[in-house]
């Protein structure tokens, strides 16, 4: 193929790009945001929390959802965490958590294994439950 025919294929990929690029932002910032810090919460990263009076609060990582429960000492509900593996929501008791080296971000995971295989490939380190015994801080209906 001659160059004055590769020329138009290439600007139409990059137009392609731009136009995903933009439509996936544009999505993005409709989302849901952090009642810590009000950054954009992806969906698979939303950290939950509903309070016994039916308040929910949604975080974009569990730092910042630690902060906002020092602030405040609301009864819990409930309190979700995203699966780092599937984003699926877990509930925050029954997770594992992980801390990788680099970052320094505690991760959730469901299930031991996924955490084990996240330490080895990370080099990081298993750490307790950041929301303490959820026992505790859970109130009943």
């Amino acid at each position: 193929m001659e160059i004055r025919y590769k020329t138009p294929l290439i600007l139409l990929a990059i137009l392609a790009l731009v136009a995903s690029g933009s439509a996936y932002w544009t999505a993005a910032r409709k989302g849901e945001r952090c009642a810590f810090d009000g950054a954009f919460v992806r969906p698979t990263a939303a950290i939950r929390l509903t309070t016994v009076e039916g308040m929910v609060a949604v975080f974009d990582s569990i730092a910042c959802a630690q902060r906002w429960m020092q602030n405040r000492q609301p009864g819990i509900r409930s309190l979700t965490v995203p699966d780092a593996v599937s984003g699926q929501p877990i509930d925050a008791s029954a997770a594992v958590y992980g801390k990788g080296p680099a970052s320094g971000r505690i991760r959730a995971f469901a299930r031991e294994e996924d955490l084990e295989q996240f330490l080895r490939w990370s080099k990081g380190e298993a750490v307790a439950n950041p929301f303490g015994a959820p026992t505790e801080r859970v109130t009943s209906p």
